[in-house]
């Protein structure tokens, strides 16, 4: 049984008014649940991200925040939930404009402190109370594992289920790696694995294939799957060819080691100047090999653009488009009853 004395709890949102107050309540109750089961953890913290909503999504977050549903039937004595209570931590922040999923957790990593970070989409389709199940096989696998991957077995959404898993299996193939559901937000981590890792757009598909987590100490955990009842979904179809245009990318970066990532990058480029020589050997001696040569040469071109930009982006401070709307132990907002508003 390892020790784990803290847990970060990340949500990102964007538009999603009608599931945040939901949410909310039963993060704050599977948090207690949690700590309740669980007395050597030190802290939770809930990490709440708004991504840029042009609804009011804030606003009913800070409504629910102010009205602190906070009712669970495993704590009868009131001093008992005021000691839990002082163990969860809320943070709420606001990113200046919608800069996508990867970009919003990206900035929950910069700012966790637990010892394991998980993960959760805010439309309701995971369950906060898997988050329960993440942890204790987190705390009881003696084969230390670093990353534990949610995976939705028993989905129903039609041609949706058959697009994703064609993609999970192309990402297997092309990665190596035997993650089962890498569309499955639901995930955690050891701070080791993700620590200082920024992703740039799009790129949480790629989670847990490009943390810093050992290939061999990642594992597939069976999840709960809800039907979407609010809202609508903000990926469609399109994003398989997202996927597609980056399987080389993928494979170049995975458990990224930045120093061969750069080696690599070398060659594809001395790779590509070869490619473009014989474009030009082809042009000139009416060879018919360009119909192969040319869209491959684009795609390199494209691949190393890709790089390039993962690369820089871990040099970006996410921190500088990001305002702290909440930070604060949960006890003392209850206590002070202070109404917290949008500036």
């Amino acid at each position: 049984m390892r020790k784990i004395e803290s847990i970060s709890i990340i949500s990102a949102f964007h538009n999603e008014n009608k599931n945040l107050e939901i949410l909310y309540e039963k993060l704050i109750n599977t948090s207690i649940t949690l700590l309740n089961k669980h007395q050597d953890l030190e802290f939770i913290e809930l990490i709440l991200i708004d991504d840029g909503s042009d609804d009011n999504s804030l606003k009913i977050l800070l409504d629910s925040v102010n009205n602190f549903p906070i009712k669970n039937s495993e704590i009868i004595n009131d001093y008992k939930l005021n000691q839990i209570l002082l163990k969860i931590k809320l943070i709420i922040i606001r990113l200046k404009e919608n800069f996508g999923q990867s970009y919003a957790i990206s900035t929950g990593f910069q700012i966790s402190k637990g010892d394991i970070i998980i993960t959760i989409d805010s439309d309701l389709q995971n369950d906060p109370t898997d988050i329960i199940k993440l942890f204790e096989n987190f705390k009881n696998n003696s084969s230390k594992i670093e990353v534990l991957s949610g995976y939705r077995k028993n989905r129903d959404e039609g041609f949706r289920v058959i697009v994703s898993i064609f993609g999970n299996k192309l990402i297997q193939f092309i990665s190596g790696y035997n993650i089962k559901d890498v569309g499955c937000s639901l995930k955690a981590y050891t701070k080791e694995s993700i620590k200082n890792l920024k992703l740039p757009y799009g790129y949480h598909r790629f989670l847990p294939i490009i943390s810093f987590a050992n290939k061999n100490k990642i594992e597939n955990i069976e999840v709960n799957f809800n039907n979407r009842i609010f809202g609508k979904s903000h990926y469609g179809y399109s994003r398989i060819f997202w996927l597609l245009a980056r399987l080389l990318t993928l494979y170049i970066i995975k458990q990224p080691d930045f120093h061969k990532i750069s080696k690599k990058l070398l060659y594809l480029k001395v790779m590509n100047t070869f490619i473009f020589i014989a474009i030009i050997i082809s042009l000139l001696f009416k060879i018919s090999y360009n119909l192969i040569l040319i869209p491959l040469f684009v795609y390199n071109l494209f691949t190393i653009k890709e790089i390039k930009n993962f690369i820089n982006f871990q040099n970006e401070d996410l921190l500088e488009n990001a305002e702290i709307v909440i930070e604060s132990i949960l006890i003392e907002l209850i206590k002070n009853y202070q109404k917290i508003t949008i500036k």
